[in-house]
Parts: structure tokens; sequence; C-alpha cells
């Protein structure tokens, strides 16, 4: 029997190689001696990316940058210097987790993802992959802009602080933007497909997880609207041409911009990365594979990192067992799923505190009882 394990982080507990770390101990002590164990490590283009990549042969580059609140910050990517390939979070440079104490919905800025993508580029990278997932910004990518060299009239000429600075933009010029962003082969890995605008937009859906109540959403929609409008004229480009694409709403519009300004190709997260860890290559030998993450609910099955695995196994008819802390979906989810059996660390005697206490003791259990279910 050989075993696939490729999952997904336990928020706040367990790393995803951590947590695959803990589930093979579990089914090595409970399995058979001739079962092989392998692992990939996952990620949907969000928190874990550049850990991916890393675990793949890239190296790991440093760099500082600004971060969200405008103070800088330490981040790092991933660089294969074989064919000059770097991954990239954006949330390394302007994400939530940055942010300590308040949220700042209208002030949050991406300005360290274009410092992050110049460093890049510094290093030789003539290919990068930008995972979307996990901003703290709103700003439609307009602070990415301005740090790769663009000029946004009405606005301070500093660092562009979130919607507050956008609200009296006026126009935009790209005209000055670093020429080698043009030269090199950029996707977005991103598991949403939200425009930039309206009621499905990055401010109504994403903005109140950032903090914004409902008259700071009614601010940001205006300064993403005023700042589209800024980009596709610049561009000379119809309204919508970029702004209504599926994506553009990633990322509190960074989306918009990497399409729109810096021509990257939209892909799904969760593929872009199994293709960068040699994931379907492991899955091709599967007779069972592990997948999971610390909650299992309705978004979980929106193209994050487990869902895609299930349903990349479920197509070539290979079984899919899931390790999860809690699970919120109904059996009929599950199975719609390609899950075959769910295994959680919570449960009628382990309370989610004791959980979070020792995930490792819980999670070797649940591996355990896999392995005697499914005879390893």
């Amino acid at each position: 029997m050989k075993v696939l394990i490729a999952v997904d982080k336990f928020k706040g507990s367990l790393s995803g190689a951590e947590l695959a770390r803990e589930i093979a101990v579990g089914l090595r002590e409970n399995s058979r001696s001739d079962t092989v164990i392998s692992v990939c490590n996952i990620a949907d283009g969000g928190d874990g990316t550049v850990a991916a990549a890393v675990s793949a042969g890239f190296s790991e580059q440093r760099a500082q940058v600004t971060g969200p609140a405008g103070i800088p910050v330490r981040a790092s990517y991933a660089y294969r210097a074989s064919d000059a390939t770097a991954v990239i979070e954006i949330a390394q440079a302007c994400g939530l987790s940055l942010l300590e104490g308040e949220l700042l919905p209208l002030t949050a800025t991406s300005y360290g993802v274009g410092e992050l993508l110049l460093h890049a580029l510094d290093t030789g990278a003539r290919r990068i992959i930008i995972g979307l997932g996990g901003s703290a910004t709103t700003d439609a990518g307009a602070g990415m802009l301005r740090a790769l060299g663009a000029r946004f009239e009405g606005v301070a000429a500093g660092h562009i602080r979130g919607a507050k600075d956008l609200a009296t933009l006026t126009a935009a010029d790209l005209s000055e933007i670093d020429e080698r962003i043009f030269a090199a082969e950029l996707t977005v890995a991103c598991d949403v497909n939200n425009p930039l605008l309206g009621e499905n937009g990055a401010a109504a859906v994403y903005a109140p997880q950032k903090g914004a109540t409902a008259a700071q959403i009614a601010q940001l929609e205006n300064a993403l609207e005023l700042t589209a409008n800024a980009v596709e004229d610049a561009l000379k480009t119809p309204p919508g041409s970029y702004r209504d694409l599926p994506g553009a709403g990633a990322a509190g519009g960074l989306g918009f911009a990497c399409m729109a300004v810096l021509g990257a190709k939209m892909r799904a997260g969760a593929d872009v990365v199994f293709n960068i860890t040699g994931f379907y290559e492991q899955l091709a030998t599967a007779d069972l594979v592990i997948t999971g993450e610390g909650k299992l609910d309705a978004q979980s099955l929106c193209g994050k990192g487990p869902a895609a695995v299930a349903a990349a196994a479920a197509a070539r008819n290979i079984p899919v067992a899931m390790v999860c802390g809690v699970s919120d979906l109904t059996p009929e989810q599950l199975a719609d799923s390609g899950v075959a059996a769910v295994y959680q660390t919570v449960s009628d005697t382990v309370t989610v505190a004791e959980s979070l206490r020792d995930p490792r003791t819980y999670v070797r259990a649940a591996a355990a009882q896999l392995a005697r279910d499914f005879g390893l």
C-alpha cells in the first residue's frame, strides 16, 4: 500500500509540514512494515505557498519590505535559479497576520508587495508566481504599483496608504513602472473569482474580515472604483475591461492590478502549487491519499488545497481520507468532494481547547484510527 500525505496546516497550532509529520508517525506506528508513506507539501496560493516551494527544492530568499501598517517587516520568498522562478506570497508583505492589534481597513498598504517583486527581479527572477491570500489591504494594488514606479495624481507622493489616500485619486501614470516586470512571466495563484467591485467585490465580501464597518466598506468601494477608472483610463481600455474579470477582487484588488497592469495570468492556486511540488507525479502511484486542514467547512470546498487534493484523487479513483481539527461538512458534501472518511481531533471526549493544547497527540491518534480502518 502506497499512502500519500498532502495536507494543509492546522492554523495556529501546526504547519502543513508539522501536520504531515505527525500523521506519518501515527500511521507508521499502526501500519504494516511494507506500507510506503510519502509526503507532499501543499498550499493554495495563500499562507504556506513559499514553504511548499522551498520543500520542493527552491531556496529561501529574505527581504525587508514595507508592511501593511507602513512599518518595515521581514519577508521571505522562494527562488529557483535553474529556471529563474520566484514564488511570492503577498501575505508576507501585506498580510493580516502582520498587523499587531487594531486592523487597518482604510490605511493598510500593498506597497511592500511591489518591493518584494523588485527584490525578486534583482535576484534574477524571470518567472514569478504571486500567491494571493491573507491580505490586510483593500487598495486595488495601488500601493504595489506605486512601489514599482507608477504615479498617481491627487495622491501624496509617498506610500499609498489604502482607501484613505485613494479617495482623492484623479489619474494614473503607469509609464515609469520598472520595465523588468513586463519582461517577466507572471502568474497569479488564486482561489477566488470575485470581481473588483459590487456586491461580490473586494470591499463587500472581504473587507469585513479586515475590520471594515459598513460605512468604511462604502469608502473602500469608492476608492476601488476611482482606482479602476484611473488605471483603465491610463491603459486606454473600456471601463470594466479588467475590473470585472474573475479574481480581480482577490487580495483587496491586487488581482486587478496584477492582471490589468502587470499582465499576469490568473490560475487556480492549488494547481499552481501542485505543479511546483510534484504532487501530480506522486499521486499517480498512490493507493490512498490523506489530506486535511484545521477546520473543514463550506469555504474548504471553494478551491482550497485539501478540496483540490480530494478532487484530483477522486478523478483517478484513489480513495481519500481527511484529517482535521473539526468538520462542519455533511456526509453528502464530503462524498461529493470525493472524501471516503474524516478523522477529527475534536470529539465528544476532546474539546477544541485540548486539541489546540496538544495537537500532536490527537493527530497521531486520528492517524492510528485511520490506519486501522483502511487496513494499512
